[in-house]
């Protein structure tokens, strides 16, 4: 038997999401130490396979998130602006941003911090449709791809997902933290947005609007 001890740290050790402080470990538990410091515990014959498995996860996939990451999302961006422009169909990207996270981090501590991120992810990942595109853009940013989604769709999506987002706190290590997101969406409609990085830019512009006009909002 394999045990994981935690001598006192300052950011403490969790063990599938869970604080421990002495743990036996088992097949696939998920080790987490610092907010960039993850690992994946393997025993004998499977350490091989799960190598190859997360090299693949590593290349498309957020390790704090498990949504794809910013690479695999401008591929699949691309892909998807170029068939609805052949097909003349319209497409949106809503741009999240998780509101005065830097203070999440600060008063409660980067591993909250990430247990919010995370949380984030799965609240936004519950609002969408199965069609929908999830990605980690960057720091705390997503990136939504919607097919077939006009503005009004685009917008009635977001607010589900703003509302979702703050109806309720995350509860991390008995400390509730109540958090909110800004919403920026932007749509492909005819002959708008000369490509797929323009799309992303007026989200982006978007976003803003609704971080100016006072944050826990959808802009379109």
């Amino acid at each position: 038997q394999v045990i994981i001890e935690d001598m006192g740290s300052t950011n403490g050790t969790f063990v599938n999401g869970e604080r421990i402080s002495r743990c036996p470990l088992r097949n696939n538990d998920r080790i987490h130490l610092t907010s960039d410091t993850l690992f994946k515990f393997a025993l004998g014959d499977e350490a091989e396979r799960m190598y190859a498995e997360e090299m693949h996860q590593m290349a498309n996939y957020d390790a704090i998130t498990g949504v794809l990451n910013k690479h695999a999302l401008l591929k699949r961006l691309q892909e998807e602006f170029s068939y609805a422009k052949r097909a003349k169909l319209p497409l949106s990207v809503l741009m999240i941003d998780i509101d005065f996270f830097k203070k999440v981090n600060d008063e409660y501590g980067h591993m909250a911090g990430d247990y919010v991120l995370s949380g984030v992810a799965q609240r936004i990942q519950k609002a969408i449709r199965d069609e929908d595109i999830l990605a980690r853009y960057g720091g705390e940013e997503f990136l939504v791809i919607l097919r077939g989604s006009d503005k009004a769709g685009a917008v009635k999506l977001a607010e589900r997902v703003r509302k979702l987002v703050e109806a309720s706190p995350f509860r991390f290590e008995k400390k509730d933290i109540p958090v909110t997101v800004s919403v920026g969406a932007a749509v492909l409609e005819g002959k708008a947005a000369a490509s797929a990085e323009k799309l992303v830019e007026k989200a982006d512009q978007c976003l803003y609007r609704s971080k100016k006009d006072g944050r826990n909002r959808v802009t379109a």
